[in-house]
C-alpha cells in the first residue's frame, strides 16, 4: 500500500519538475515555424495551416487536423486550458482523498469508493457548484473576448505587475502542466483499481 501511495504521489510531483527547466519553445515563433513546413511536435508530418506558433505552446501538434475544421481556435484554446486545470484539480483530490477525508462524513480513503459512499446530496452539491462555474463562464468563453482561459481570477496575484516574457511563461508552464495532466486521473484510477485487485 505504501509503495502504491508512493508511486500516486511521483506521478503527481513529477511533471511538477518542468516548472524549474527553461521551456523549450518560447511565444513569437511565428516567423520560424512559417519558415519550416514541418510540425515541431511531429517531424515527419507537415505542419497545420492554422498552428503558426502565435499560440503560447504551439508545436504544431494535430496529427488528425482538428485545427482545419474549425473557424477560430480560440475556442479550442480555451477548452484546452479549461480541461488542463480540471485535471490537475482532479489529480490534486484524487490523491489528497487517501490522506484527507472529511470528519463529518462517512467516507473512503479509496477515492473511487469515496465517490459512490458519499451521499447523494453531497454528490448533487458538488455537481452544482460546477454546474454553476460553467453557467457563468459561458457567454464570455463563446463570445472570444480577451484571451482564451483569462477570466479575470488571479487572487494571489501571481502575475499582477509582472513583465510580458513572465507572464508569457507562467502561461506556457500552465499550458504544458495540464496536458501532462489530462492523462493521470485516468492512470490513477486504473493503479488504485488494480491495487484493489490485489489486495
Amino acid at each position: 500500500m505504501a509503495a502504491s501511495m508512493a508511486a500516486r504521489v511521483f506521478l503527481v510531483v513529477l511533471p511538477l519538475a518542468s516548472a524549474f527547466s527553461v521551456p523549450a519553445s518560447a511565444p513569437g515563433r511565428a516567423g520560424q515555424l512559417n519558415a519550416v513546413e514541418k510540425s515541431a511536435a511531429i517531424p515527419f508530418l507537415s505542419r497545420p495551416a492554422k498552428l503558426d506558433g502565435t499560440m503560447i505552446g504551439d508545436v504544431g501538434f494535430d496529427p488528425f487536423l482538428i485545427s482545419d475544421t474549425l473557424p477560430d481556435l480560440a475556442w479550442a484554446r480555451a477548452a484546452e486550458i479549461k480541461h488542463g486545470r480540471v485535471a490537475m484539480l482532479a489529480t490534486l483530490g484524487f490523491v489528497a482523498e487517501e490522506i484527507f477525508q472529511f470528519p463529518t462524513l462517512d467516507t473512503s480513503p479509496d477515492p473511487l469508493a469515496a465517490i459512490v459512499k458519499l451521499p447523494f446530496a453531497a454528490n448533487c452539491q458538488v455537481f452544482a457548484v460546477c454546474a454553476a462555474i460553467e453557467f457563468t463562464l459561458l457567454e464570455k468563453q463563446y463570445a472570444n473576448e480577451g484571451e482564451p482561459g483569462d477570466f479575470g481570477w488571479d487572487p494571489a496575484m501571481v502575475l499582477l505587475e509582472k513583465s510580458p516574457e513572465y507572464v508569457a511563461d507562467m502561461k506556457l508552464k500552465e499550458i504544458t502542466h495540464g496536458r501532462t495532466f489530462f492523462g493521470l486521473p485516468f492512470c490513477l484510477s486504473s493503479m488504485e483499481r488494480h491495487s484493489r485487485l490485489q489486495a
